[in-house]
């Protein structure tokens, strides 16, 4: 597995790029110190110039994915914005500001959403950590501190916030009963924290060069080499599979232990933000030479039997039977986000659609139309299921007729990950992790 790396076709930012972010269609929205914000698609070509904010920006963020499907209408499709005036800006996806909030005394230094989407946490230049409605009014501080708050993360349940003071890290709940912890993190200032809500690790970078993995405990999983340059920007996919890290020039792919997969040399400066796209298929940095940089998962590999498929490019698939020593190549418009190899059949999935193949013929799948990016693809023997960033479960026959949209009350599709949901022929497991019992929950589906 590897990064293909590309930079925006133009510099439209006129100086550096503070932050980036992916909303729920995925386009992509850049902020900077030249007062503009930017919208790109994936293809990393600007769309559009979104109204000016009369501040300098310090960081973005999108309503989240995982809370999409809680919010309806426009509500669902904004992004906030911090400002080195203190000053907090919540807009809509055409940049029209809804709320703004003089938040801090100094500068707001990170801005982060909740991962249920309802409600905000503000990190700012004098030491305190605030939290926020999504509408923008103040609920509490949860913490003071002697120094600036550069990186804080939400935990997976949103009822806790981890935050970086100088070289400490600390988890601060919500509720008084239950004590801070905090540890010694790093042998310098922490500039980029994250927390995944699939895995529940944390990674951490600083001014010391070093990137780790904690649980959420505080005990280290693993501690990386030591750089000449600071790790600017740490963040996971959400997948919890892999997590990006950012530094002067380069830019490292890992995977959840922390090992390297694959690193790549950039020209865009320190990398200051990383973002992953929902599918978790793309990134994009925000490079402090007023660069916006792209990247693309590629090389990923699956094995049935005697068949392999390899991602090879954004749109090109290679299928290759290890017993004939026969090569396919499955060529597509768009770019393949997820696909799956089993049960005689290879389902690949793009922005835009869904291709159902048989591995007897692949020159003929049938295809379906597909509105929300797909997070996963299972299979069994007689049907396959998909999970998508709207809808949730969809079943579907290997011919492309939709079956049923299991539901479960509390259910959170962003949770249904590879090793937490299965399917037989009658039935589909996850395990629900709604709540902190993790319970097991099956449903038996209803059809002939």
């Amino acid at each position: 597995m590897r990064i293909t790396v590309f930079k925006a076709e133009n510099t439209t930012h006129k100086g550096l790029v503070a932050a980036v972010g992916w909303n729920v269609t995925s386009d992509l929205y850049s902020c900077g110190d030249d007062y503009a914000i930017w919208c790109w698609n994936r293809d990393g070509k600007p769309i559009l110039k979104l109204e000016n904010i009369d501040s300098i920006s310090t960081d973005l963020q999108c309503y989240p994915l995982t809370s999409h499907w809680n919010r309806t209408g426009s509500g669902s499709d904004i992004f906030v914005v911090s400002c080195i005036d203190g000053s907090l800006h919540i807009s809509n996806r055409t940049g029209k500001e809804e709320k703004r909030v003089q938040a801090h005394a100094g500068s707001i230094l990170c801005v982060r959403w909740s991962t249920d989407g309802s409600a905000l946490a503000t990190g700012g230049e004098d030491g305190i950590v605030k939290i926020w409605s999504c509408s923008g009014m103040l609920r509490s501080t949860l913490a003071q501190s002697p120094c600036p708050i550069y990186a804080l993360a939400w935990s997976p349940s949103s009822d806790q916030v981890l935050f970086a003071c100088q070289g400490r890290l600390i988890i601060k709940s919500f509720q008084s009963s239950i004590k801070e912890s905090h540890w010694d993190g790093h042998n310098g200032l922490i500039l980029a924290v994250d927390w995944n809500y699939a895995s529940n690790l944390l990674t951490s970078g600083g001014e010391d060069g070093v990137y780790k993995v904690w649980d959420y405990h505080g005990r280290m999983i693993y501690q990386s080499s030591k750089i000449d340059d600071s790790i600017t920007s740490v963040a996971w996919c959400p997948s919890g599979e892999f997590f990006a890290v950012g530094s002067f020039n380069t830019l490292w792919l890992c995977d959840k232990t922390g090992w390297v997969l694959w690193k790549e040399k950039l020209s865009a400066g320190s990398v200051l933000r990383i973002s992953w796209s929902n599918d978790g298929a793309q990134l994009a940095g925000a490079g402090a030479n007023g660069f916006v940089v792209f990247g693309q998962i590629v090389d990923r590999k699956l094995e049935w039997l005697k068949l392999s498929a390899t991602l090879r490019g954004c749109g090109h698939l290679r299928v290759y039977d290890m017993v004939t020593n026969n090569t396919t190549d499955l060529e597509f418009c768009d770019r393949v986000v997820q696909f799956r190899l089993e049960f005689r059949h290879l389902i690949v999935a793009t922005t835009n659609q869904c291709y159902i193949y048989s591995v007897s013929n692949l020159n003929a799948p049938h295809v379906i139309d597909v509105k929300y990016a797909i997070i996963l693809i299972k299979l069994c023997q007689r049907y396959f299921m998909i999970i998508d960033s709207f809808v949730g479960l969809q079943l579907f026959t290997y011919d492309g007729r939709h079956l049923s949209s299991p539901k479960c009350q509390g259910l959170r599709p962003e949770f249904l990950l590879e090793r937490n949901v299965a399917i037989s022929t009658d039935t589909v497991a996850f395990i629900d992790t709604s709540d902190h019992r993790c319970r097991l929950s099956t449903r038996l589906l209803s059809y002939q």
